[in-house]
């Protein structure tokens, strides 16, 4: 018997033109049960027939009322395991005016945290503690994978190139 391979997004939201961003926008999870009351990024299932880019979008936009720049949102890693993908997106939108008021559309709580306050919260999950920075830094892309059915069997690749000028370099020159 096979096993469908599930798609998600996590979505990295940063506001434009602000190269640096010490916040990182959080949901306090009700679901799934292993995720309840912890931390996350916003983000969830890719549908049928979208792309992970349209799927960053939608989620944003969904659960936090923050609408992607959509030609600036950019896939920064991945994360796999045995029957899932997640891609981690970044998602720039327009901050001109600083971090946009958020709005649920769900029944989970939105909020901006600072990242260093982030980092040391024990409702953060664990994973976004290498996460984070990874999507934060100038490298062109990670991928993360889970072997074997122990929490502790991981391996992280990271690929050291330089990003060419994007929604993040650009915003500096703005």
């Amino acid at each position: 018997m096979t096993t469908e391979m599930q798609e998600y997004v996590l979505c990295f939201a940063h506001p434009l033109p602000h190269r640096h961003w010490d916040e990182v926008l959080l949901i306090e999870k009700k679901r799934p049960q292993w995720q309840a009351g912890k931390y996350n990024l916003p983000g969830g299932h890719i549908e049928t027939g979208e792309t992970p880019h349209e799927a960053a979008i939608r989620e944003l936009d969904e659960e936090t009322s923050i609408r992607a720049i959509p030609d600036k949102v950019q896939l920064r890693g991945t994360i796999e395991g045995p029957g899932f993908v997640v891609y981690v997106m970044f998602c720039p939108f327009d901050g001109r005016w600083g971090r946009n008021q958020t709005i649920t559309r769900t029944d989970e709580r939105v909020f901006w945290l600072p990242t260093d306050e982030a980092f040391l919260s024990p409702h953060l999950l664990p994973n976004l503690r290498l996460i984070i920075p990874l999507v934060q830094s100038p490298l062109e892309a990670f991928s993360i994978t889970k072997h074997g059915d122990s929490e502790y069997e991981w391996t992280t690749d990271v690929f050291y190139c330089t990003r060419p000028k994007d929604a993040h370099t650009e915003s500096a020159q703005a």
